[in-house]
């Protein structure tokens, strides 16, 4: 018993952990900027005004991208393939 609580416990933690992905302002995985998310809602917010058209995870796993703040709006996942161009502006991210 005390087996099947401990791998219970490493999965409940693996699937709270944090994100690592890039997000790019550029086409093609360029002119990216790395962020964490973990299952919280990320507003991304470009310093220069442009949008966020690319990115990938880059650690493991997915995560949900969304052309609206506050994760709403078109959806679309994400993962460590990731998009050379995404099929809209990415506002928000949730990992």
């Amino acid at each position: 018993m005390k087996y099947s609580a401990i791998i219970l416990s490493a999965g409940l933690v693996a699937t709270a952990a944090a994100k690592d992905v890039s997000v790019c302002k550029g086409t093609g995985f360029t002119e990216c900027i790395p962020i964490t998310s973990a299952w919280t809602c990320d507003n991304l917010e470009s310093k220069d005004g442009r949008p966020f058209v690319s990115g990938k995870v880059t650690s493991w796993g997915s995560c949900d991208i969304f052309s609206k703040s506050g994760c709403t709006g078109i959806s679309n996942t994400v993962d460590t393939d990731g998009w050379s161009k995404f099929p809209f502006d990415v506002l928000s991210i949730r990992c």
